[in-house]
């Protein structure tokens, strides 16, 4: 990860608000990345027929 970074150091680099946060946190944090401000919920409402 750390060679395709470098390789474009000019580019803004943002992981998509679709991927789960208690999915990949540690891995990513561990390699630097921190999170923006954005913050997505997801939410659910089951109706009854």
């Amino acid at each position: 990860m750390k060679a395709v970074l470098g390789r474009f150091p000019d580019k803004p680099w943002v992981i998509s608000a679709t991927l789960p946060e208690d999915q990949a946190s540690a891995f990513l944090g561990a390699s630097g990345w921190k999170p923006s401000a954005l913050a997505q919920l997801e939410m659910e409402l089951v109706l009854d027929r």
